[in-house]
């Protein structure tokens, strides 16, 4: 035997900003809302629904939608037949799937794999990178560099080479995306196949002031090298007879000075 009357649901799922799937305690008991009130901060409910009259737990129950007048957001479900708080829960979505576009980007790093070939390190995970823009000019090499990029960032790096025209020689690198000058790493293989050549990463304890311009900061460093005091520099570049052996980096201070924190280079032939 059955009967028509309130019941006090079990909780509710939020499906939507405004719309509700409560849960009645009732297997195919036709529930409806029979009262429901809305304010500043609760919304109060009472649904009815046949119920058995035993008494009984139904072995199923029914999914009521309800649709508020505005979103539910922080407000409490009030069950008006118990007076309890009913448990409103969201439903579990998969995380989206990361969104990706394509666009130019700035290199990460680059080195000089051979004289006429630039290795570049991309910032994309298997983005397909390829060079959009490729000028050069007896003094500026200029890149523009296009890849696949994900908008939660990618968890790994691309590689790219670029074969020039001519040699790389002294001409800068200029990143045509940013308009920065890249430094170039000119032997990246130092210290594994290259046994002429050096790599000198400068760390320092303390900052030190530095000096006052980059001629007197690069002379301070090569007066530790008899090699180096015996080349020329210009713009930060190491000439040995004519040819570019090296280079320097140069980092301005804290305080408006000069210090050379990174140099490269190799030791010709007939020294």
């Amino acid at each position: 035997m059955t009967e028509r009357r309130a019941v006090s649901p079990y909780g509710a799922m939020l499906t939507g900003p405004t719309e509700l799937a409560v849960d009645v305690p009732s297997c195919n008991g036709d529930p409806v809302v029979d009262e429901l009130v809305e304010d500043d901060e609760q919304v109060s409910i009472r649904v009815v629904a046949t119920m058995v009259v035993s008494g009984a737990s139904p072995s199923c129950s029914d999914a009521l939608p309800v649709t508020l007048e505005e979103p539910l957001g922080e407000r409490t479900l009030i069950d008006l037949v118990s007076g309890e708080t009913l448990t409103v829960v969201e439903p579990i979505t998969e995380p989206d799937a990361p969104q990706t576009e394509r666009r130019p980007v700035t290199p990460v790093d680059v080195g000089l794999a051979s004289p006429t070939e630039l290795s570049v390190t991309i910032p994309s995970c298997g983005g397909n990178p390829v060079v959009d823009e490729l000028e050069e000019d007896d003094e500026q090499v200029r890149i523009r560099i296009v890849t696949t990029v994900a908008d939660s960032g990618d968890d790994c790096l691309d590689g790219l080479g670029i074969v020039l025209d001519d040699p790389l020689d002294g001409r800068t690198v200029i990143d045509l995306v940013s308009g920065e000058t890249l430094t170039v790493a000119l032997f990246p293989d130092v210290g594994s196949d290259s046994e002429s050549c050096v790599e000198s990463r400068i760390e320092f304890d303390e900052e030190p002031l530095g000096q006052d311009t980059v001629d007197e900061a690069v002379e301070e460093f090569a007066a530790n090298d008899d090699f180096l005091a015996d080349v020329t520099f210009d713009d930060e570049r190491i000439i040995y007879q004519g040819e570019v052996v090296g280079k320097v980096v140069v980092s301005s201070t804290s305080e408006g000075g000069y210090i050379v924190t990174r140099a490269q280079w190799c030791y010709p032939d007939d020294y």
